[in-house]
């Protein structure tokens, strides 16, 4: 690995800004060849990264523009998986709780006498307290909460 060679990371989706830069950059710059275009546009929109050991170079399509990729891209994948799983997994504890809350909360509603712990629900109202509880646990998650 060359210390003259500069790497970036380029994170997906592109955001309306950097989707603005490029279309800046597409009417507005000069006209280039496929592979200056396309090292033009990473620059725009990627991160500088430093080059270290676990970066490879790969070859590009038709070896017009060397890539990189980390050799431990997999292992990063799946401890990535496993963190939003772990996140899910705790917003979505509370829903019972809550779908039990909301049932408790109906109104006009009263316990059999004797079983004071049933609740009396339709399934359309279980359904819809149901996935407005599940609704609410994701956008916590997500930070719309």
């Amino acid at each position: 690995m060359s210390q003259n060679e500069q790497y970036y990371l380029v994170r997906l989706p592109l955001t309306d800004g950097e989707e603005t830069n490029i279309r800046s950059e597409l009417l507005e710059g000069s006209i280039l060849d496929p592979a200056h275009m396309f090292a033009r546009l990473v620059g725009i929109i990627g991160a500088p990264i430093q080059p270290c050991a676990y970066v490879e170079n790969v070859t590009g399509p038709d070896d017009w523009c060397p890539l990189v990729r980390r050799t431990d891209m997999e292992a990063q994948v799946d401890a990535a998986i496993l963190r939003r799983r772990e996140v899910e997994r705790a917003a979505l504890y509370t829903v019972p709780f809550d779908v039990a809350r909301a049932v408790a909360e109906l109104p006009d509603r009263t316990s059999p006498d004797g079983d004071p712990e049933m609740m009396r629900v339709t399934t359309k109202e279980l359904l819809g307290i149901v996935r407005s509880a599940i609704d609410a646990a994701m956008n916590a998650e997500n930070g719309n909460g």
